[in-house]
């Protein structure tokens, strides 16, 4: 489970595109047989990427939950 606040998926690259859903989604997919602090770590990064130094205009908070039972 992905927790986030919208800052993360409104957080802009130089064009003013936001980073979006679909691409949260995508960025899940690709990690989901990670753990928890893996999936953040990777979603941040991808951000971070996709913003290419833009500094975002909100805040993101995000929390990740991963059962393994």
């Amino acid at each position: 489970i992905v927790y986030y606040t919208d800052g993360l998926t409104e957080a802009e690259n130089p064009a003013a595109e936001p980073y979006g859903e679909d691409r949260l989604s995508e960025a899940i997919k690709k990690v989901s047989d990670r753990s928890a602090l893996a999936i953040r770590d990777f979603i941040l990064s991808d951000v971070d990427e996709f913003c290419d130094g833009n500094p975002p205009f909100d805040d993101i908070t995000m929390l990740v939950v991963k059962y393994s039972g």
